[in-house]
């Protein structure tokens, strides 16, 4: 099945186990993903893991 329309990648990763933090989207125009949205998904993690404990996170996301 090809699907039709822009395809998109999304960046993420996993926040203490069962929790998964979006960090940016980008049109795919290729197989490779730039260096820069890496760098900008990477970023994005250390602020975010910067900012709020594993409390805090599980308080607000609802994981038990």
């Amino acid at each position: 099945m090809k699907l039709t329309g822009t395809q998109v990648r999304v960046l993420y990763f996993f926040c203490y186990r069962n929790i998964i933090v979006l960090t940016n989207v980008l049109h795919k125009h290729s197989d490779k993903v730039p260096k820069k949205d890496v760098s900008i998904a990477k970023e994005c993690r250390i602020d975010y893991l910067s900012r709020f404990s594993e409390k805090e996170i599980k308080e607000k996301s609802h994981v038990l």
